[in-house]
């Protein structure tokens, strides 16, 4: 699973000056194109092979990238989780790291003295941690769901009281029972609720999403304090009883799936109302692929499944969407199959955030991109501009 610790760990494995192995993979979520990923995979492998027979490296450097060349080779013969992969090898230090995405990545491969870690952490932070609550009124199980892993975090129980057989002198005595449960259920809410807060608190759970049958659903959700209230990402209706692992990851992801599509719409909402009235925010995409270029985006919004032919500088980086010579250092550009594809990646790089937004139902549509950046871009050259 990915975290900042295991990132953190990888970034400390001493190597000793040897070279690193970074590769990042898509894997997709149709079975039938799993068949290209070992082909895909040697492709990139291709592209550092050189390497293995450049004399500039001593020995040990290429004895340990050959076996890092052939230990990656035979990634991908075995199934692979939809999403994405890094893999970080360094033979001759020891270091063999593959760690499963829970979103596609662009494949890249890169050999340094260092791991290539960038992308990850911009992953890393946007990935958010969900507190699952399934509860009655005397029960309830808490898990933890970070990507499709549904983990059991705890269980909360209390006291159940039978319901009277009679109902004592002018029924006084069911009304006590009635009342006492009443309380029994409000203790046991408010138990459970302090049990969130700490998953909060001391889990860094982001958000929480609460299943159960509605009236113990709704009355929880009545008893939890304003903050919490603010975290909750949605509910669903499920009996604690009879629901499994499985069932409740199910309608987990359902409500996780909402409440993302609706926190992208609405920070999509929220940089293009920005636009014109701060420095701080563009949309379109001459000038997201601009603010790319010179690492000014801190979060970068992308209407998905769309793909825009362009330029980008192998020199300097400059992304455009035509140009045989870069206005920025006057060098030659490449021709890309995508530059949208290459802002991401340049987003990354940077240490900023992506998200996807789906097409159709998008504030986004219009502009295809929208950016919120980390200072006022400087003017742009004038023959991009042009």
């Amino acid at each position: 699973m990915l975290d900042t610790t295991t990132i953190r760990r990888i970034a400390h494995h001493d190597t000793g000056g040897l070279p690193v192995v970074s590769l990042y993979l898509a894997v997709p979520a149709d079975p039938a194109e799993h068949n290209a990923v070992p082909t895909r995979i040697n492709s990139l492998l291709d592209e550092v092979r050189p390497l293995v027979d450049d004399e500039e490296l001593d020995r040990p450097a290429r004895m340990s990238l050959r076996a890092d060349l052939e230990w990656l080779s035979s990634l991908g013969r075995d199934g692979l989780r939809p999403g994405g992969l890094a893999v970080f090898a360094c033979s001759g230090a020891d270091l063999r790291e593959v760690i499963e995405l829970p979103v596609a990545v662009r494949d890249r491969i890169v050999v340094d003295s260092t791991p290539w870690l960038r992308p990850l952490f911009a992953i890393a932070d946007d990935i958010h941690r969900y507190g699952v609550i399934v509860l009655d009124g005397s029960s309830a199980q808490l898990y933890e769901m970070v990507g499709d892993e549904l983990t059991a975090a705890s269980a909360v129980r209390h006291e159940r009281l039978r319901a009277p057989r009679y109902g004592g002198w002018y029924g006084l005595d069911e009304h006590g029972v009635r009342n006492r449960a009443e309380g029994l259920r409000l203790r046991h809410y408010r138990a459970v609720a302090d049990a969130a807060d700490e998953m909060v608190r001391l889990d860094g759970v982001d958000h929480l999403i609460v299943g159960g049958m509605d009236q113990h659903v709704n009355a929880f959700v009545d008893q939890l304090p304003h903050a919490l209230r603010e975290r909750l990402a949605g509910t669903f209706t499920i009996d604690l009883h009879t629901a499994t692992p499985a069932r409740i990851a199910d309608a987990a992801r359902e409500v996780i799936a909402r409440h993302e599509a609706e926190l992208d719409r609405r920070l999509a909402t929220e940089i293009l109302d920005a636009v014109g009235g701060s420095d701080r925010a563009v949309a379109g995409l001459d000038e997201v692929l601009w603010a790319a270029s010179v690492g000014a985006v801190d979060h970068l919004v992308v209407v998905e499944n769309v793909t825009v032919p362009g330029v980008r500088c192998p020199g300097c980086g400059w992304l455009g969407t035509r140009g045989a010579t870069c206005p920025v250092c006057g060098g030659e550009t490449v021709e890309v199959p995508d530059v949208i594809d290459e802002a991401v990646a340049a987003v990354f790089d940077a240490g900023g955030l992506v998200d996807h937004l789906a097409p159709g139902d998008s504030p986004l549509d219009e502009h295809l991109v929208a950016a919120r950046l980390r200072f006022p871009l400087p003017p742009v050259p004038e023959t991009a501009a042009a």
